[in-house]
């Protein structure tokens, strides 16, 4: 098992250098078939939720990481997520991030009988990132079909679609389609919501992959703090 496990690293740095390319050629293909701009009214969409997306990461999983171990926790969180958030971000995937998810909880000192529950559960039902881009989408079709929200249910109801349907569709393949799909019968938006909301899914995919995926690793962080103490790293 571990040396199909090396494997699976390989291919993972493999993906991590030839990734980029195939992005750029995309792109490249993209643009010179549509022009530019086709892409202008999405990069205002790319705008607004990578920054906010960059801050939840920054500012909510480093007070995450302080309630777990204080300045410590912070620091070597930051140090040792690096390289499963860039695995995150390249790949799109949770699952080919969790190994190196497993392996920073190792470095951190969380047990391996918290991480390897911990990590593999949030893969599939802690989709903090989903919920934001899913928020962002719902509030977008509300201002481009004339529904807005207007009181506070409106609100609760629109978080409520936003958890249900991230954490329902996680493991459905081409959950994406699905989860659209929930929203437009959710709000009664019309079929021409569709493809406007495939289109941002895979345009948000990288950012909600790499708070998923993150999130899980501080959760297993917490979750060692509750069983452990509040000295658990000291410990390990």
């Amino acid at each position: 098992l571990n040396s199909v496990s090396m494997v699976f690293y390989k291919m993972v740095a493999l993906l991590m250098k030839l990734a980029p390319i195939g992005l750029m050629a995309y792109f490249a293909d993209l643009t010179g078939t549509y022009g530019p701009e086709l892409l202008k009214s999405y990069a205002r969409g790319l705008l607004i939720y990578y920054p906010a997306a960059i801050v939840y990461f920054l500012v909510f999983l480093g007070m995450y990481a302080f309630l777990a171990a204080g300045t410590w926790g912070v620091k070597n969180f930051f140090k040792n997520i690096l390289t499963p958030a860039l695995t995150a971000l390249g790949t799109r995937s949770s699952a080919a991030a969790l190994p190196l998810q497993l392996d920073a909880c190792d470095k951190l000192g969380v047990p391996r009988e918290v991480s390897s529950v911990v990590v593999p559960i949030g893969a599939t039902c802690h989709m903090d990132g989903a919920c934001i881009a899913t928020i962002y989408e719902i509030v977008l079709c509300c201002a481009l079909f004339g529904r807005p929200l207007d009181s506070i249910g409106d609100f609760a109801f629109a978080l409520v679609i936003a958890v249900a349907g991230s954490v329902a569709v996680s493991s459905v393949p081409g959950g994406g389609a699905a989860m659209e799909t929930m929203v437009i019968s959710a709000f009664g938006f019309p079929s021409a919501a569709l493809p406007v909301l495939l289109m941002m899914t895979q345009l948000f995919d990288a950012g909600c992959t790499l708070i998923n995926s993150c999130g899980d690793t501080v959760a297993s962080m917490l979750v060692t703090r509750i069983l452990y103490g509040r000295d658990w790293y000291k410990k390990n």
